[in-house]
């Protein structure tokens, strides 16, 4: 893994090292504005809707909206999907 992380880090430069190192310094700040950044993006897709992504706005909200999942309960938007349906997952 070290390897692969240095390999990533001596392709993409300085800049993603530093964007790494300040994404560091506040871990919970970061997965926070990246879940929003995936409520926002998914929001139109089917998993998204039934879960209203458009109204989660901290990950205490995500928590309630979006209960602790199984493969089973996902597999309708897997099948969907298979079967050619957009905007799943």
């Amino acid at each position: 893994m070290a390897l692969l992380i240095k390999f990533v880090f001596s392709t993409t430069g300085d800049r993603t090292l530093r964007q790494f190192r300040k994404e560091c310094q506040d871990p919970l700040g970061t997965q926070k504005r990246l879940l929003m950044h995936y409520m926002r993006t998914n929001a139109g897709s089917a998993f998204g809707k039934a879960h209203d992504f458009g109204r989660i706005r901290s990950i205490a909200d995500y928590q309630k909206a979006v209960p602790i999942t199984s493969y089973e309960d996902i597999a309708p938007y897997v099948k969907a999907a298979m079967h050619g349906e957009p905007a799943q997952l």
